[in-house]
């Protein structure tokens, strides 16, 4: 196990998802399980660790606003959203580009999730892997999002290859929204940021993209 105060834990960790591994690492919210979420095979690896149904889609994970605009359309508020409500414990869904990701992460729906979460050395991590990863609760489908790296080894043991000790300042996986080409907000999973947080703000944005 390596903790992410180690000055080369970073390294690894992007050693490991260049080479298409499976990494459990902290977030701000719950333990991430996390993969090269261009690499399809990695994707299915992290379905079938996790026991998750291949038609629920996962989120990924970037480390600026810039980056997931070039993951997501343009919708109204998509900007106001990322620059106001990241980085932080929410998951903005949108339409995706074509071929930003590999197919499994979306799971057939033309939308995605995607995150720039509020903790240094998952930035740290993401920033320098360069491209987006899969982020989604490092836990066995059904059973409770772990939150420290004991729980996390309990579900998924050997089915990981790189556990990283860390801190995950939240305890809660992350709100959900989605924002339509409509321009509507809609509240797909109630987390850690609260909801009305959210509508106040970009209630008070300009709709446009």
């Amino acid at each position: 196990m390596l903790e992410d105060e180690d000055p080369h834990a970073v390294k690894h960790v992007v050693r490991a998802l260049r080479a298409g591994k499976l990494v459990a690492i902290p977030c701000d919210t719950v333990y991430s399980l996390s993969c090269d979420a261009t690499n399809s095979e990695a994707v299915r690896r992290l379905y079938a660790a996790k026991e998750r149904p291949t038609d629920k889609p996962v989120s990924v994970a970037v480390h600026s606003p810039e980056k997931a605009l070039e993951l997501l359309e343009p919708v109204p508020r998509l900007e106001a959203a990322l620059e106001t409500l990241t980085p932080g414990p929410v998951t903005i869904v949108a339409p995706r580009r074509p071929g930003v990701v590999a197919p499994e992460v979306a799971a057939g729906e033309r939308t995605l999730g995607v995150r720039i979460p509020d903790h240094p050395f998952f930035l740290r991590v993401v920033r320098r892997f360069g491209k987006p990863i899969v982020t989604t609760s490092a836990n066995v489908s059904g059973r409770p999002a772990p939150t420290d790296p004991d729980e996390v080894f309990e579900q998924l043991g050997d089915r990981l290859d790189i556990l990283v000790e860390g801190e995950c300042r939240f305890g809660e996986p992350s709100t959900v929204i989605e924002l339509t080409p409509e321009g509507n907000i809609d509240i797909l999973r109630e987390g850690a940021m609260p909801k009305e947080e959210i509508l106040e703000t970009l209630r008070g944005t300009t709709s446009g993209a």
